[in-house]
């Protein structure tokens, strides 16, 4: 059985092989690696604010296939995805700590769809009209950070906005409260950025799920749509910027 860069961004078919992670999510990384997933460890990007400088879903943004959008200036995650083969793309504009300059990427890619808000860089915008990716403006900014993508058809959010935008594209759609996901530096996190998919049929959170408030009825929406919750480690969830699937097998 052979590799492939990811075809579809989030949603892999085969098993996750490579997936692009904060280098400062020490636990979670080898996590992964216990489960077989080596990990492009993301190295922090000093324009943007500390707490959040390391994480994938602020300066990377898979296209599928080889091709990779990464925040300008990032040079380390430059030179890594080029080093794994990959073909990757600067934003127009560099990141700034402050929102909304520091949101550029951080949009959910569902299939034909992309969830953002209007900070997205111009790239990002450009490649969703080349490719008839729909592009569906949200209130969020932190749109990628904010949604739990279960499969093309699933989301999990706390998130109002991303909430009214998916459910109006048809998706089935978990509400769940906010808060209770650590982010240090902040008041808290985002439930999309402690997780991501292992394979077709898995999400693998960091943290353990069940110190959610809404965890049982996570796993329950999860499991309706014929996917199982992972836990990595011990502890409440933690944002580290998401799990970026990159490569897969074929």
């Amino acid at each position: 059985m052979g590799e492939a860069c990811i075809r579809e961004p989030n949603l892999p078919r085969g098993r996750v092989t490579l997936a692009a992670v904060s280098s400062l999510a020490a636990e979670t990384i080898a996590a992964l690696e216990r489960c077989g997933v080596a990990c492009l460890p993301v190295e922090p990007c000093p324009a943007l604010a500390v707490p959040v400088q390391a994480h994938a879903d602020m300066v990377c943004h898979p296209l599928g296939g080889r091709r990779v959008l990464a925040a300008r200036g990032c040079e380390h995650l430059l030179a890594s995805l080029r080093a794994e083969g990959f073909l990757p793309e600067e934003t127009q504009r560099a990141p700034a700590a402050r929102y909304p300059g520091d949101v550029l990427l951080n949009a959910a890619r569902i299939g034909p769809l992309c969830l953002g808000s209007a900070h997205c860089d111009e790239t990002l915008l450009r490649f969703c009209e080349e490719e008839n990716i729909r592009f569906v403006p949200v209130r969020q900014g932190y749109a990628k950070c904010s949604t739990v993508i279960v499969s093309r058809e699933a989301v999990v959010t706390a998130d109002p906005s991303i909430a009214a935008a998916t459910e109006g594209c048809g998706l089935d759609v978990l509400r769940i409260r906010p808060g209770f996901v650590e982010l240090p530096g902040y008041s808290c996190g985002f439930p999309g950025g402690a997780c991501g998919k292992l394979d077709k049929a898995t999400l693998a959170f960091a943290g353990d799920l069940s110190t959610h408030p809404d965890g049982a009825a996570i796993a329950a929406f999860l499991r309706s749509h014929g996917v199982f919750p992972l836990s990595l480690h011990a502890g409440p969830l933690r944002d580290v910027g998401g799990i970026l699937p990159l490569r897969e097998t074929d």
